[in-house]
């Protein structure tokens, strides 16, 4: 009898362990990341190694990479649903956050999760063409350094006042660097050229550096308050300073669009939080797979992002005291 009862004390001890002590969960989430991919561009290779830091540094979360082939299929995925996060220019973010531009009529319940470095514009010409402010473009030939520059290059030249269909000829480069041997042949006058995810532009660095090229970089702060006229804060004002390309020393005031990783606004608030803490924190990790996270900072943070910040990322931001949240 005593035997019994020890028996059955023992499988109610059993019983009160399974039913009060919880087991451990083995639920995984499943967070996927759309990141563009081409040549010369950061997004994918920087996104990847950030799945994998995610994947080690976040408990039971899964993360994976898809690739997209530009920034506006990037958005158009999250705001699908398709994917959780991605990297997208600031131009295409407040399009989808006011329903305007190819999201027209759906607005887009988007937020920031981390900024890295702004996409800086870079006018660009040689000693000599007779350019010297924006101005001077007209009756020239301005080459483009790739498709996804068009729509800025073509907003810029509006806001300086010059007809991009009449006043000037406007061709898009057919492979990453082309511009640079056309514009030292003399087959256009000047180039249209975005920074990807660091203050320079390796070609621009590359021309600067070349033996008897004399480089010219033109300001173009002339033509912000006609852009945030019409387009807000999708654009701010840059320096290009002094020394950071061989042979100019001045600054150059400039123009600059952010470059932001997001989420819609109902992304999980721990998970936004904890994203975000892998992606600052391991910033030297990320590095070896993209030289664009050697220039993520919180300097300036609540200032650059030309949308609200994601609850999780701004509660992350507080506790480590970053000015502005």
């Amino acid at each position: 009898m005593r035997k019994r009862l020890g028996i059955i004390g023992t499988l109610m001890l059993v019983f009160l362990i399974a039913v009060f002590v919880p087991a451990p969960s083995t639920s995984q989430a499943r967070v996927t990341i759309a990141a563009t991919v081409g040549p010369g561009f950061f997004a994918f290779d920087l996104m990847s190694g950030f799945a994998s830091l995610i994947s080690r540094n976040v408990s039971n979360v899964t993360t994976v990479v898809e690739q997209s082939p530009n920034f506006l299929d990037t958005m158009q995925r999250i705001a699908a649903r398709r994917a959780d996060l991605g990297i997208v220019g600031g131009v295409i973010v407040v399009d989808a956050l006011l329903g305007e531009e190819a999201f027209r009529g759906n607005r887009v319940p988007v937020r920031t999760l981390a900024l890295l470095h702004d996409f800086v514009s870079h006018l660009v010409t040689l000693e000599g063409t007779g350019i010297t402010t924006i101005g001077d473009l007209r009756g020239k030939r301005i080459g483009i350094d790739g498709p996804g520059s068009v729509r800025d290059a073509l907003r810029i030249l509006q806001a300086a006042g010059i007809d991009p269909q009449r006043e000037v000829r406007t061709e898009v480069a057919a492979a990453p660097g082309a511009w640079v041997a056309a514009l030292r042949e003399g087959r256009i006058d000047a180039v249209y050229a975005v920074s990807l995810g660091s203050p320079t532009v390796p070609d621009v660095v590359a021309m600067a550096t070349a033996p008897g090229v004399r480089l010219r970089i033109i300001p173009l702060d002339s033509v912000l308050p006609a852009l945030r006229r019409q387009y807000g804060d999708r654009y701010r004002s840059f320096t290009i300073k002094g020394g950071m390309y061989p042979g100019i020393a001045v600054d150059v005031p400039t123009i600059s669009g952010s470059a932001q990783l997001v989420a819609l606004a109902n992304f999980d608030t721990a998970l936004a939080y904890q994203i975000t803490k892998v992606f600052y924190e391991k910033r030297a990790e990320l590095a070896q797979f993209s030289s664009a996270a050697l220039y993520i900072t919180t300097i300036g943070l609540s200032e650059r992002s030309p949308i609200p910040f994601h609850p999780g990322a701004a509660q992350y931001f507080r506790e480590r005291g970053v000015p502005g949240f």
